[in-house]
């Protein structure tokens, strides 16, 4: 679950190590495409029913992740991750069967 461009994104494919910022939520470990291959950030994966928020702060070009409300850590999940100033929409993978999740856009 994450924040990937418009651009270049395949709607049909996997993205999460080629177009974008995301949280794996089988492990709590981060991928992007700027090379993150499941870097340790909340050190567990989620239970179901868990709530995940992804705060975008776009002028300071930061993403943090929440779980049930408590930050997943001190530091933010990703720092200067937007150079190129592209707009970012709600991204996500799902990878397995009977996997689901509710978005919800505040």
């Amino acid at each position: 679950i994450g924040l990937a461009p418009k651009e270049n994104f395949q709607s049909n494919s996997y993205n999460y190590n080629n177009y974008g910022w995301y949280f794996y939520c089988h492990t709590g470990g981060l991928y992007s495409q700027n090379g993150d291959d499941n870097r340790n950030y909340y050190g567990t994966g989620l239970k179901s029913g868990q709530i995940i928020e992804v705060k975008y702060d776009k002028e300071n070009e930061r993403i943090r992740y929440l779980i049930d409300g408590v930050d997943c850590s001190a530091e933010p999940a990703f720092n200067n991750i937007n150079n190129q100033k592209l707009d970012l929409y709600p991204a996500f993978d799902l990878t397995g069967l009977n996997e689901s999740f509710q978005l919800i856009i505040e």
